[in-house]
């Protein structure tokens, strides 16, 4: 069976602008400046798994033995994604 390797990232930031600029269009940016931070978790199972099935991206400073789980690691890639987004 052959498997495609997922893109890495080594950090956050470096994913959700690569991110910014390759996967969202013009309606998905502007749907995710709409919301407020406590809306996010409702993407968990759609950009949320687009990040986990398709990127890998290392935490900065991470516990070798008690890394940061991939739910939390895409949480953090939507939340930078959204405040770079508010930003522009």
């Amino acid at each position: 069976m052959y498997y495609l390797k997922r893109k890495s990232f080594e950090s956050v930031k470096e994913a959700a602008e690569h991110i910014i600029a390759n996967d969202l269009d013009r309606e998905a940016k502007d749907y995710l400046i709409g919301l407020d931070i406590k809306q996010l978790i409702s993407l968990h199972f759609t950009l949320g798994m687009y990040v986990r099935n398709n990127y890998e991206i290392r935490i900065e400073n991470d516990d070798p033995i008690f890394p940061t789980h991939p739910d939390n690691v895409s949480f953090k890639v939507i939340k930078e994604i959204v405040r770079k987004l508010k930003l522009q």
